[in-house]
């Protein structure tokens, strides 16, 4: 598996896919929070973002 620490500017990257999951507490009852990522997917760039990622770090992987 690929060292994530080799990805350019993965801490920034992380935290931008992070900024673009909608947070919904007390979903779909009182004490979960439900995390949303259909506000990441209609994100065009956070989306491209994350195949590209998912990409990176497993690439180098065998079944």
């Amino acid at each position: 598996m690929l060292d994530i620490t080799k990805i350019a500017n993965y801490p920034e990257k992380i935290e931008f896919l992070k900024s673009s999951i909608k947070s919904i507490q007390d979903y779909p009852k009182k004490g979960i929070l439900f995390r949303d990522i259909t506000s990441l997917c209609e994100n065009g760039e956070a989306f491209s973002l994350v195949i590209d990622l998912l990409y990176e770090i497993y690439k180098d992987e065998k079944n």
